[in-house]
C-alpha cells in the first residue's frame, strides 16, 4: 500500500537492504489516497487491497484489522507555515506554545493524541487545541501551510507538504512505525512477514527493533 502519508519507498528501501537472499519475493506498489476515508478504510480492511504497507499506527486502534512489526518509534512534533512566529526554530519548548492554535484529532480517536492534548491545555497556558478531524489527511497539511496554526505530525511526513517547516518539541510523547499487515494474512503474506522479522533479528538483535534502522 503506498500513499503520501503511508509512502511504500521506505518498505522498499527496508528490503532492498535487507533482502537480497529471497528473490521469490517482489514487491509491487498500490496506491490508495490520503484522505480519511481511504487511510481508514486501508488500516481497516489491510490483505484485500494490498498485502503489507509501512507507516505510523495507533497502539490499540483497531487491533482487531491488523497486526505491526514495530520497526522505530518517532518523536511527535509539530509543523507550521513560513508565517508562523516559530518558524525559526528546530527545537519548540513548551513555554513557545503559548497563545499558539495546535491541530490535534479529535478527541476519542487516538490514545496518544488524547494524551498529548491533556499535557498541552494542562501545562501550557493559553494554548489552544483545534480539530483535526477523525483521521490526518492531506487537507490538514493545507490547512496548516495556509495558517498559522501548528499541526501535531511526525517527522516522517515533512515531504507531505514542501511549504512547511517541521519542529522537534521539548516532550517525551512518541508513535510507533512499523510494517502493517493484517490480522489473518494469506501464505505468501505470512511468509513474507517472517522474513522481516527474521532479518530485523538477525541484523540488530532483536525482534522489533526500536531506533532508526532505515537511514
Amino acid at each position: 500500500g503506498d500513499s503520501m502519508l503511508n509512502p511504500s519507498r521506505e518498505l522498499i528501501r527496508l528490503w532492498n537492504k535487507l533482502g537480497g537472499n529471497f528473490p521469490q519475493f517482489s514487491l509491487r506498489v498500490v496506491p490508495f489516497e490520503s484522505n480519511p476515508q481511504h487511510r481508514a478504510r486501508a488500516y481497516r480492511s489491510i490483505g484485500k487491497d494490498f498485502d503489507v504497507m509501512i507507516g505510523h499506527y495507533e497502539e490499540g486502534l483497531w487491533a482487531d484489522s491488523y497486526q505491526a512489526i514495530e520497526i522505530m518509534r518517532i518523536p511527535f512534533c509539530l509543523a507550521m507555515s513560513n508565517s508562523n512566529p516559530l518558524v525559526g526554530k528546530d527545537r519548540l519548548e513548551l513555554s513557545d506554545l503559548q497563545y499558539q492554535h495546535v491541530m490535534i484529532l479529535d478527541e476519542g480517536i487516538s490514545q496518544v493524541h488524547d494524551q498529548i492534548r491533556h499535557y498541552l491545555t494542562e501545562t501550557v497556558p493559553h494554548v489552544h487545541i483545534e480539530s483535526a478531524g477523525t483521521f490526518l489527511c492531506l487537507e490538514n497539511f493545507n490547512t496548516c501551510a495556509e495558517s498559522d496554526v501548528l499541526l501535531l505530525s511526525v517527522p516522517t511526513w515533512k515531504e507531505v507538504h514542501p511549504a512547511l517547516k517541521f519542529a522537534a518539541v521539548d516532550w517525551t510523547f512518541t508513535s510507533p512505525y512499523g510494517v502493517i499487515y493484517p490480522i489473518e494474512p494469506n501464505e505468501v503474506t505470512a511468509m513474507f512477514i517472517e522474513v522481516i522479522r527474521t532479518l530485523l533479528f538477525v541484523r540488530y538483535g532483536q525482534e522489533e527493533t526500536p531506533g532508526t534502522v532505515l537511514d
